[in-house]
């Protein structure tokens, strides 16, 4: 049927994003930041390199279960900065998430549902016909640049920038001064864009020599 076939082409579309990765690090030393990292760990494209290659970056997650579990994965590998910040132009803001309380009234929740946070609240009232709605909870959290975050903890080098960012990687994108600062490759989440912002966040890496392959969820952006 037509649903098992889409999930046969989603499959083979994950493998082929998979492989091109292989292809681009496997080997390699680079100094990266990843803003949405969950756990740092699960369905992660890049922790094997991370880990196992030695990798100098930061792992950036604001939501505070995930990011207990964030610190655990990587506790062993001190060349990988666990932060728990919000991505974006600097200032306070709101950030939503999913409460514990959800897991113990709500049966059948998917295995990602305490990895849901944004600063849009709507993002996740859309989640499974709005069965978190009851269930979000505030905190304010420290909004901090690309820029910045680059200069304090990788010495303004950055070799890979991943972005998973629940519908505002092209505002954390754009947090980075890309004249300042050529990442080799840019990974994004575009399944939560827009289509005219993500035409817009397109226009604009491809100014700045970016070769871009779209997969099923993620853009891989590899600078020319």
């Amino acid at each position: 049927n037509l649903i098992s076939l889409f999930l046969k082409e989603v499959s083979k579309d994950n493998r082929r994003f998979r492989r091109s990765l292989e292809e681009l690090f496997e080997g390699k030393t680079y100094s990266f930041v990843q803003v949405g990292s969950s756990d740092g760990k699960t369905n992660d494209p890049i922790y094997k390199f991370a880990t196992l290659q030695n990798w100098k970056g930061v792992a950036i997650e604001p939501v505070q279960s995930p990011f207990e579990r964030l610190k655990k994965n990587y506790r062993n590998f001190t060349n990988v900065t666990p932060k728990q910040v919000v991505v974006g132009p600097k200032g306070v803001v709101q950030f939503y998430f999913v409460k514990n309380e959800a897991k113990e009234e709500l049966k059948g929740l998917p295995p990602w549902w305490d990895q849901l946070g944004s600063c849009d609240i709507s993002h996740i009232e859309g989640h499974l016909d709005g069965m978190f709605s009851k269930y979000i909870g505030q905190i304010e959290l420290e909004a901090v640049p690309l820029n910045n975050i680059v200069e304090e903890h990788l010495n303004g080098e950055i070799d890979l920038l991943h972005v998973d960012a629940e519908g505002f990687d092209d505002v954390v994108i754009e947090t980075l001064d890309l004249s300042r600062f050529t990442p080799k490759v840019i990974i994004f989440e575009h399944e939560h864009l827009s289509a005219d912002r993500l035409e817009s966040l397109c226009k604009k890496l491809s100014l700045f020599r970016y070769s871009l392959q779209k997969f099923s969820y993620d853009m891989l952006c590899i600078r020319r």
